[in-house]
């Protein structure tokens, strides 16, 4: 695990609840933020990558899948255009990493506990999931 990672994942792991700008041009990293919070980020960071590609600000090495955060080509020198799109690179992988991080400590019923509440509200639900569910509780 490289240095960037590394400092990333103390990040990742915080319990302070102040949100932290990470080398972005805007957008607030929220190490708090809920699932629906990191999505919402990650789609103005999309956006904010689309309109630089629009104004013809590329990077090969980004679109060859080089991991922004550790790109030894990266510059965060605010002369260079191509700075913009290595802070919003960095931020992607960021809201990325905490996102996933998010996923992975998930209750492994929380998807099944959707599905109750999607069946509900359909005012249908099997016999055998609710029995199931009843079993653990939900």
């Amino acid at each position: 695990m490289d240095r960037a990672e590394w400092h990333l994942a103390d990040l990742t792991n915080s319990d302070d609840p102040f949100g932290i700008v990470l080398f972005s041009t805007g957008i607030t990293v929220d190490v708090t933020a809920t699932e629906d919070e990191l999505a919402q980020a990650c789609v103005k960071l999309l956006y904010k990558e689309a309109e630089l590609a629009r104004r013809g600000i590329r990077c090969e090495y980004k679109d060859a899948g080089q991991d922004c955060l550790d790109c030894p080509h990266a510059t965060l020198d605010l002369k260079e255009d191509r700075s913009l799109l290595c802070r919003v690179g960095k931020d992607e992988r960021a809201v990325e990493t905490r996102y996933l991080a998010l996923r992975a400590q998930r209750d492994p019923y929380d998807e099944l506990a959707a599905a109750l509440d999607a069946a509900t509200e359909l005012g249908h639900l099997a016999d055998e999931l609710a029995e199931l569910l009843t079993y653990h509780g939900l």
